[in-house]
């Protein structure tokens, strides 16, 4: 479901009914509809997971990138959103959203340039990788 434009009634209802919220940061950016309240989302518990309705191509690490400056640019601060829960929002609640206990294992390529020398692979995914670091696990 969406909910750019959930009042809080509406965010409170869909608490209640246990439901969660897929945020497409890079659609409603582009078609101009608003953003995502996701600090009132997740003030109510609410599920948060990305996906999209519209683009071509989905890089889910961009979508998390545009989810985290969108939180930010909302709160006017940093660390609003850990690196722990964007990567919840992009795997653990988009399983759950589709009603699966998990995803398959994924492997990140440490090998890959995006990641040579890093020293937080985890931090550096999120900031700025894309999600040809992400390989099916063997």
């Amino acid at each position: 479901m969406h909910a750019t434009h959930a009042d809080g009634r509406e965010l409170d209802l869909l608490a209640e009914a246990g439901a969660r919220v897929c945020a497409c940061p890079t659609t409603e950016a582009n078609l101009g509809d608003g953003f995502l309240p996701v600090e009132r989302l997740l003030h109510r518990t609410i599920g948060l997971c990305i996906g999209s309705d519209s683009n071509v191509r989905v890089d889910p690490l961009e979508e998390l990138r545009e989810l985290d400056g969108i939180v930010r640019r909302q709160a006017g601060r940093r660390d609003v959103l850990t690196v722990d829960a964007l990567l919840s929002i992009g795997s653990d609640e988009g399983a759950a959203s589709l009603g699966l206990e998990s995803w398959p294992s994924l492997e990140i390529d440490l090998s890959h340039p995006q990641l040579r020398g890093v020293e937080e692979p985890l931090c550096a995914l999120v900031a700025g990788c894309s999600a040809d670091v992400v390989v099916a696990a063997s």
